[in-house]
């Protein structure tokens, strides 16, 4: 990992020397700073995600033209808010194909970005 934020560093354009203590403190206080991080995140929003459903619906144009069908996903998103006495509230989100699709693809990206952070989690 070392050589890795070295190598950040260097792209941030910090000298050589920089980039190489940066990383070096980094990596000695990692699960201080991942406790922090995690602590900072959870201030972000009150809420947590309790329960979801989804289902899969098709929309037509029109009753006329049945050929002109569109398949939207329908995701319920029960949130849970500990702030206010732990109510739930439900939130409906309808993507279509294409929006799924990049959240799909987003949730990869975010996949990704947290394995490099958290290996082995």
């Amino acid at each position: 990992m070392t050589t890795q934020a070295v190598e950040w560093g260097r792209a941030q354009g910090l000298e050589a020397t920089s980039a190489a203590a940066l990383a070096s403190a980094v990596c000695a206080h990692r699960e201080t700073l991942l406790e922090a991080a995690g602590r900072r995140a959870s201030t972000i929003a009150t809420g947590v995600l309790h329960d979801f459903d989804w289902s899969l619906r098709v929309v037509l144009a029109s009753s006329s033209c049945a050929s002109m069908t569109q398949p939207v996903l329908l995701l319920t998103l029960s949130v849970r808010d500990e702030e206010h006495g732990g109510a739930t509230r439900e939130h409906v989100v309808e993507l279509p194909r294409d929006a799924l699709e990049a959240l799909v693809r987003d949730f990869g990206a975010i996949d990704a970005v947290l394995a490099k952070y958290m290996p082995g989690a």
